[in-house]
């Protein structure tokens, strides 16, 4: 089993609850998870972290990684809440559509690098999950939600 990493929208201590007591019923409810997005490419924390900063290649911004604009909601050794602040929200959702695939293809080449030059491919699928990842930022901020990061092993 690998660990899953997911965006989502909706009210943050409603998720919290969801995800701290595992509730299946719960994390299904589409009353309570209002928009998601699936991350869980065999990828880890420090792989978004990447992403981005390849997101400034798209958007005009500075690089910036995700790991300092996460607040800590709940937190165990299997599963976890976090906050996504607002600002990072927005400089994802900067990115233009049609610069995605790009973007996801400067990403798996840094990766390649980073872990030893390995064959790290880009596919349909991986392309699909940053456009889904930039298009729920853009979500968040037009209708008002919060955005969270949920992880599962």
């Amino acid at each position: 089993m690998g660990l899953t990493l997911e965006f989502c929208l909706g009210d943050p201590e409603a998720i919290r609850k969801a995800v701290e007591g595992f509730d299946l019923e719960q994390l299904n409810d589409p009353a309570i998870f209002k928009g998601r997005t699936d991350m869980s490419l065999h990828i880890t924390p420090h792989d978004l972290d990447t992403l981005s900063q390849e997101f400034a290649s798209a958007s005009g911004h500075d690089p910036i990684e995700l790991g300092p604009y996460l607040e800590g909601l709940f937190d165990d050794s299997e599963r976890g809440v976090l906050l996504v602040d607002d600002a990072w929200v927005s400089y994802a959702a900067d990115v233009p559509k049609s610069e995605v695939r790009r973007v996801t293809e400067r990403w798996g080449a840094r990766m390649s690098h980073e872990y030893g030059d390995a064959e790290i491919a880009v596919t349909d699928a991986t392309v699909q999950a940053v456009e889904g990842l930039v298009a729920l930022c853009r979500r968040a901020k037009s209708e008002g939600q919060e955005m969270l990061h949920v992880w599962f092993l």
